[in-house]
């Protein structure tokens, strides 16, 4: 599949509405998970093995930070498979199933899975380097915490 052309600005906004949205993630995870509380009522409530302030701070920053950033290269690398056309068969089959229960039997375009492949293999790609970046920078910045969570 062909790639659509794309202006600086449409890739700027790409990547910034991806890591905006994965630190909104990350800050909701943090509360959840209660970066604000203090570290005695965190063993309270759970039973994880934190020695200090510090030390549940390291703890909660890496699970957030890994946890987005795995979500997010996995998503990724979901949109690269289903461009090289892993998944046209499922969409095929799922559509020309549904489109028998509707009124207009004919109303799915496609007769046969061969125009349907024909079909997509004219449309533009879908994007996904800015998940793939966004998880391995987020995945990078957990892995930085790891090492200060061990070293606490």
């Amino acid at each position: 599949m062909k790639k659509p052309e794309r202006s600086r600005k449409t890739i700027i906004l790409q990547y910034g509405i991806c890591f905006a949205v994965c630190a909104v993630i990350i800050f909701i995870w943090l509360c959840v998970a209660g970066i604000f509380e203090n570290y005695q009522t965190v063993i309270e409530k759970t039973h994880w093995n934190i020695r200090n302030e510090a030390n549940k701070n390291y703890f909660i920053l890496t699970n957030a930070f890994f946890g987005v950033g795995i979500i997010a290269a996995g998503l990724g690398l979901l949109v690269v498979a289903s461009n090289g056309g892993a998944y046209e068969m499922l969409f095929y089959g799922v559509r020309r199933f549904i489109s028998l229960f509707q009124k207009n039997h004919n109303k799915f375009p496609f007769h046969t899975y061969y125009d349907y492949h024909e079909y997509r293999s004219g449309q533009p790609a879908s994007s996904y380097g800015f998940l793939l970046v966004t998880g391995i920078f987020y995945t990078a910045i957990s892995m930085i915490f790891m090492v200060l969570y061990l070293n606490s």
